[in-house]
């Protein structure tokens, strides 16, 4: 593998998890509709379960991805998938998490102030369906698996595997719960909007 690439990559992914967790902070504290914007469900509940296993292994991503940088040796305990490290690869995984990311970015864009981060009860107000959602029910979500792939070319090991796994339980077990709840909430509107657009793609 070209050391320039592995180099490239370690920080690229270092730089890129943690410009995440700064984005999303912001995000949350410059909250301007004066409402929650984060719903993590019920303890115990299949919603709350799904997020914080996310959190934590968003988490676990962000921490092993900066100490890659700093301690080439850690991916000796992540169990990298020598086979699959090549420049071609990563930077293949790397194009995909930054596509992965435009796309949920761009989601943002549409949603605006209707972006909630889990199952508002009391909620939605308004059904978005133009844009990229006239395309697609769930393109965040699409956005996250795309970047999760992304994340598993870009550093294949057993660690970015599980990761994977977890992250495509996670997401498969959201759209459920979520689709359930904005058919109860919307009804015939919800239900037309999902004969015209599919799901993911």
């Amino acid at each position: 593998m070209d050391m320039t690439i592995d180099l490239f990559t370690r920080y690229f992914l270092g730089g890129y998890f943690t410009f995440i967790a700064i984005f999303y902070s912001v995000k949350l504290v410059m909250n301007r509709t004066g409402k929650p914007i984060t719903f993590l469900g019920k303890v115990g509940t299949a919603h709350w379960l799904g997020h914080i296993t996310f959190r934590i292994f968003r988490l676990a991503i962000w921490w092993v991805c900066l100490a890659r940088i700093f301690y080439p040796q850690v991916d000796s305990y992540i169990g990298t998938f020598e086979p699959l490290m090549s420049s071609v690869i990563n930077l293949i995984g790397l194009v995909l998490i930054v596509a992965g990311f435009g796309l949920i970015f761009t989601c943002h864009k549409v949603l605006k102030q209707h972006w909630r981060l889990g199952i508002d009860e009391s909620g939605p107000e308004k059904l978005v369906t133009t844009g990229i959602y006239s395309k697609s029910r769930n393109p965040i979500f699409l956005g996250v698996l795309i970047g999760q792939f992304g994340f598993f070319l870009a550093l294949p090991s057993i660690f970015s595997l599980v990761c994977l796994a977890l992250g495509v339980l996670s997401v498969i077990s959201q759209v459920k719960l979520e689709e359930e709840h904005l058919q109860n909430s919307l009804k015939d509107r919800y239900q037309s909007y999902c004969k015209t657009v599919p799901r993911y793609f």
